[in-house]
């Protein structure tokens, strides 16, 4: 996600000063939702979640939803992905999850589910959505702030959510600075490096 705004755009630009942002790189999106997701699956291990077999609905099926998915499936858990596009369900199902759809959330039952693993930055998870899962579930919100879920609903019916942002930096410090300096190096020196397919 772009970091550099218009407003330092407009003065670099006036004062013939290059800017690149290199948090606008693919490389760096993905390269940090791969370390998001085992961080996300770290701190959930962290808080006793018990992955295996366990029935988690994720929310979003971008850059980190996708990663996280991977983890989820690989730690053996039943995962659900909750999205709008119903054309992404071809896509979902070749991760291993299945897809349900937000048109359908009066006709699914949502108290399976033991813990929710949100990444979209909107308030998806409302007290009406919420009211449909048990008291019991785990919310783990990756979204930046203010995050995807009513957080005073939770407080009042006792349940649990853990915002964690930056996980990149503040679980995986050695492994982030690493992407940065070598897509800074990739900048400077003009390097056309295609490490993977995003798209997969």
């Amino acid at each position: 996600m772009p970091k550099i705004n218009l407003t330092l755009e407009k003065l670099c630009s006036k004062w013939k000063i290059q800017v690149f942002d290199y948090f606008g790189s693919d490389y760096i999106t993905y390269e940090n939702a791969k370390l998001t997701a085992l961080g996300i699956v770290r701190i959930a291990k962290g808080k006793n979640a018990v992955l295996e077999e366990s029935n988690c609905l994720l929310c979003g099926f971008g850059f980190c939803g996708k990663e996280i998915a991977k983890q989820l499936v690989n730690a053996h858990a039943n995962v659900d992905v909750f999205v709008r596009r119903k054309d992404l369900r071809q896509q979902i199902e070749e991760y291993g999850c299945s897809g349900v759809l937000m048109s359908d959330i009066e006709k699914t039952s949502f108290d399976k589910y033991s813990y929710i693993f949100n990444t979209v930055p909107a308030l998806i998870f409302t007290s009406h959505l919420l009211a449909k899962f048990s008291n019991n579930v785990i919310i783990f919100d990756i979204a930046s702030l203010p995050g995807g879920v009513d957080d005073a609903y939770c407080n009042t019916h006792n349940i649990e959510v853990v915002h964690s942002l930056g996980i990149p930096g503040a679980l995986y410090p050695k492994e982030a600075g690493m992407l940065v300096a070598k897509e800074i190096y990739n900048i400077l020196y003009n390097v056309s490096d295609p490490i993977c397919d995003y798209n997969k």
